[in-house]
């Protein structure tokens, strides 16, 4: 008859076939690569067309970044949709803030509305390559903090343009008071003080027949643009 094994020779068996058994499946499991895990999709971008009377402004938002492109003329429709782009869900949801000037047109009032909008709601502005901007331009240009003018633009320090509120004067004539002290204020607000006096001059001077003109090299010496 076969003699049974003493227990503390079964359970040392038992304890050593469940550390092979474990150790096999330890080493199962580090064969078997980790599954992905799936990442949040990326929603679309945000846009928002609004064009109006002579012009569109367009809101873009790609994540925490906004663009807003504006192009045409500068009135009181203008100034109507450049708040409503503003105050959209997209724009206020935005970290980083950009408006591009193409090339926009209109009265000293709407210009200097329009920069004061966008200072006020800390927007940047640019002025994107191959755009000529003229002096209403510019003066919206000037609201943004940063201020960009790339490579390629031209900024041309042209007369003052007409407004309701204000005389015309002749080509190269000396503005109104009201339109110099309007334009003195803006300017002396929105930038330091020896660019804002150095543009003052030239704008006062200018001569519609050959206004001085700005590379981005030139406008950022001067302190128009911040940046290029």
């Amino acid at each position: 008859m076969a003699t049974a094994a003493p227990s503390s020779v079964v359970r040392g068996a038992q304890r050593r076939a469940l550390a092979v058994a474990a150790l096999a499946v330890g080493l199962a499991g580090c064969g078997t690569p980790p599954r992905p895990v799936p990442s949040a999709p990326v929603p679309p971008p945000t846009v928002l067309e609004l064009p109006y009377d002579g012009g569109r402004v367009t809101l873009t938002r790609d994540g925490a970044l906004c663009a807003l492109r504006w192009q045409g003329a500068l009135h009181a429709g203008a100034l109507q949709r450049l708040r409503q782009a503003l105050d959209s869900d997209a724009a206020r949801a935005c970290h980083q803030r950009r408006a591009w000037l193409h090339g926009l047109d209109g009265a000293l009032n709407d210009a200097v509305t329009a920069g004061a909008i966008l200072r006020n709601r800390g927007w940047g502005t640019a002025v994107p390559a191959a755009t000529v901007c003229t002096t209403p331009c510019w003066l919206v240009l000037a609201g943004g903090q940063p201020r960009r003018v790339e490579a390629g633009a031209t900024v041309v320090l042209t007369p003052l343009p007409p407004d309701p509120d204000f005389a015309r004067g002749p080509c190269g004539g000396e503005p109104s008071r009201a339109q110099q002290l309007t334009l003195a204020r803006y300017l002396g607000a929105m930038l330091p003080d020896p660019t804002a006096v150095a543009l003052h001059r030239r704008v006062v001077e200018a001569d519609c027949r050959a206004p001085p003109r700005l590379d981005a090299a030139q406008a950022l010496a001067l302190g128009l643009a911040t940046e290029r």
